[in-house]
């Protein structure tokens, strides 16, 4: 193999000769395009058909494909629903962690019938083709007959040349799509013919993919010709080119071929590109009989879906995506082994091997169940999706056990559905117009007098704030950022005097973002026809809310007595727990400190504490503060401090791990926003409603059935749904749950670790009795 030079950029520094390359094929407008996040999105449902108020589960994972790694800044996705006339009736608002997020939408209010589920974040928007997510959502009635008219199947070809057109003289793959009305394959043979001349034959596999080799002459027509359920299908294929370029590829063997045909062009400014994210590779094709060949080492190339560019004169003229396995893995799971406690199920999962630390989900179904159809896994999501038209038929086949007869199947797919979002010519700097979203923002302005300091409550997952008036800026504002607020929680501010006394701020808070915003993308989709007919009259055992909010109460109310408990184990502190009561009755704190070894006093809502039995005769006699973690070494202002929303108190009389600040002992103060009640006030606190709120993830909560060995439950029920599963190395997690089912199950797992490594696999296993 001969050619000039090799090219990689990874956006440092670039030698004189690299630059000279660079701009003769505009790499610094490609540069700038992928400098910026290029978020993707994949939600593992638990299942996608649903009964009348069973609710949703899902889990939530993000990855940037420009890095090919986890997005860990990313802490705000939007989840809506939209009924089968495009209107939405669910809006929310999820918060994620480094990557990852879960969440649960109720169906209590909707009718039976077809949904479009999508999720997206509001960095998405920039971007004329973002990867967000999209699934299906199918709500039946099982008191019902449920009958799916079985329609013939009607089939459709599409040919689709390697690199987008024919060239005639010159070698041509022509990829094959064979497929019905609702997206499903045939395997099938076929003919192509000219002048009912057999010029060579193609087979297509299960998945309706195949594609065959033709050396077009002139201005010969060529038919593709099928027969299927005794019906003859053709299709014409396009006439071929008398000038032009082609691409021939063969990335399934131990190194990777690239072919560049070309006829009747002779320009000598011609570039193959190889990119993929911030990755780049060029080359300067050298021909010899009108043929430019390379054998490329697949280390050479970043790992995944990269794509082929042919550029003339600085315009693309063609292009191709094609795989590279070098260094692919997707992660597993070991079998789950199964342990019976009467109705309580346990279930014992681990990885495979050293996975990192690897968040997953996992949903347990019947093994007979048709209500999981849905369209991706996490893998195709991430790995194919963003270059991919259409959905993908049983996605997680190429990367099951992959070996050379996948990926030429894989490479059949990404000759006729693979795309690119941008032709060469067309990378540019991103416009950003929606600015990246961490948490809800907070624009304060002052109404009124300024006053010497405000202080901003905490949150329950959120610190407080302390501005002086010297922060404010010209127009006597001051900015919030990283605001989580969830549900009901609101926005609370309290101000001080020059004199220290506490005094109710004038505000306007403006709030960023403040509603789910309009996102019109959509991706094609086809309902599936695989639903079958489920026997009437078994019906689910009625369960009012009445009984579930009791239930609901009684687990509340154990959780919280053991995690009273625990905490009192834990700490070496005086460990005080606030209940309801303690919560109604505690009028202030400096109260709560004097009946605990203090001595406070809050005169017009102005604290000083002292501790009545300091350390020693040269110990500090104010104790510490600590709020939320936030360190207050003046106490003063937490006279404003909302009762109603402590959670617990430690007191730490010998100030121990705070050295000579904590000598006059630390009092920890941990708060929750949410057990203030709704009604409570405080005459110093303003209070503001924020428009739009993160979701509190809810505890998933199965529907009841009478049996679970009616065919409803066997095809549509849940035996569990488990949102996040932390498999650390090989150590081997516990998932412990109720269930009478016995039998046949389907463990399916979806999950990424902290380096973006992915793992998404379905388990057959067999619960006994």
């Amino acid at each position: 193999m001969k050619y000039l030079y090799l090219l990689f950029l990874s956006f440092g520094v670039f030698s004189a000769a690299q630059e000279n390359v660079a701009k003769s094929i505009n790499t610094t407008a490609y540069k700038d395009h992928y400098n910026v996040p290029h978020e993707a999105l994949y939600l593992h449902l638990n299942k996608n058909v649903v009964v009348p108020s069973e609710p949703i589960g899902y889990s939530i994972y993000v990855k940037d494909i420009a890095q090919s790694g986890i997005d860990t800044l990313a802490t705000n996705v939007y989840v809506t629903l939209e009924n089968d006339q495009g209107k939405r009736v669910v809006s929310d608002l999820n918060l994620l962690s480094k990557g990852y997020g879960h969440g649960l939408i109720t169906t209590d209010s909707l009718e039976t019938g077809n949904y479009i589920l999508k999720a997206f974040t509001g960095w998405m928007r920039n971007f004329d083709n973002p990867h967000f997510f999209q699934e299906t959502i199918t709500i039946v009635d099982p008191t019902e007959n449920i009958t799916r008219a079985n329609a013939a199947r009607e089939f459709d070809i599409q040919l689709m040349p390697e690199g987008g057109h024919l060239v005639e003289g010159i070698p041509n793959t022509v990829g094959v799509v064979i497929k019905d009305q609702y997206g499903q394959g045939v395997a099938t043979k076929g003919i192509v013919v000219n002048d009912d001349n057999t010029i060579t034959t193609f087979n297509t596999d299960s998945r309706g993919l195949g594609r065959f080799t033709l050396f077009p002459q002139g201005v010969k027509q060529y038919i593709c010709k099928v027969n299927l359920n005794d019906k003859s299908l053709t299709e014409v294929l396009p006439m071929a080119k008398n000038e032009g370029y082609n691409l021939q590829l063969i990335p399934w063997s131990s190194d990777i071929t690239i072919q560049l045909n070309r006829r009747n062009r002779n320009d000598k400014d011609v570039k193959v590109i190889l990119h993929k994210g911030q990755k780049l590779v060029v080359y300067d094709p050298v021909f010899v009989d009108d043929k430019a060949v390379y054998s490329l080492k697949k280390s050479t190339l970043p790992t995944g879906v990269n794509k082929v560019t042919v550029i003339e004169n600085g315009k693309e003229v063609l292009s191709r995506t094609l795989f590279n396995d070098y260094d692919f893995e997707v992660l597993d799971v070991s079998n789950p082994s199964v342990i019976v406690e009467q109705d309580s199920l346990s279930l014992y999962v681990s990885a495979v091997k050293n996975s990192g630390d690897l968040v997953s989900s996992i949903s347990v179904l019947p093994a007979g169940s048709v209500a999981y159809n849905n369209d991706a896994s996490i893998v195709s999501s991430f790995i194919l999706r963003p270059y991919i038209k259409g959905s993908v038929q049983d996605p997680n086949y190429y990367f099951e056990n992959m070996d050379r007869r996948k990926l030429y199947d894989l490479d059949n797919l990404l000759i006729t559905q693979g795309w690119s979002a941008y032709k060469w010519e067309d990378y540019k700097e991103v416009n950003v117009k929606y600015p990246y979203e961490e948490g809800i923002g907070a624009r304060i302005a002052v109404n009124g007098k300024v006053q010497e300091s405000y202080f901003v409550l905490p949150l329950k997952n959120s610190s407080s704030s302390l501005f002086t008036k010297d922060e404010l800026d010209e127009s006597r504002t001051f900015m919030l950022k990283g605001l989580t607020p969830t549900n009901k929680e609101q926005l609370k501010v309290s101000a001080t005097k020059k004199n220290q006394r506490p005094v109710k701020p004038s505000l306007a808070p403006t709030f960023y973002p403040s509603i789910v915003p309009d996102f019109d993308n959509s991706y094609d989709y086809i309902l599936s026809n695989d639903l079958p007919q489920i026997e009437s009259g078994q019906m689910i055992s009625s369960f009012s809310s009445g009984t579930t909010q009791l239930s609901e109460v009684l687990v509340k109310a154990k959780a919280r007595e053991e995690r009273r408990q625990k905490l009192v184990d834990e700490s070496f502190n005086q460990v005080y727990v606030f209940n309801e009561a303690d919560r109604r009755n505690t009028l202030n704190l400096a109260l709560w400190l004097n009946q605990h070894g203090f001595i406070a006093n809050q005169d017009g809502g102005f604290l000083t504490v002292s501790n009545r039995n300091p350390q020693s005769i040269n110990a500090s006699v104010e104790p510490l503060f600590v709020v939320d973690d936030v360190i207050y070494n003046d106490p003063s202002i937490l006279g404003n401090l909302d009762m109603n929303t402590v959670d617990y108190i430690e007191i730490n009389r010998q100030g121990s791990g705070y050295g000579f600040r904590g000598s006059g002992g630390v009092i920890i103060i941990n708060t929750d926003p949410t057990l203030s009640s709704v009604n409570s006030t405080n005459a110093n606190v303003s209070s503001y409603k924020f428009p739009i709120t993160f979701k509190k993830p809810q505890e998933y909560f199965k529907p009841a059935y009478l049996s679970t060995q009616t065919d409803v439950f066997q095809k549509l029920g849940a035996i569990h749904w488990e949102p996040r599963v932390n498999l650390t190395g090989e150590s081997i997690e516990k998932i412990k749950f109720t269930s009478q089912y016995r039998g046949d199950a389907l463990m399916i797992v979806e999950g990424m670790n902290a380096d973006g490594a992915l793992v998404s696999r379905i388990v057959k296993f067999n619960i006994p009795e």
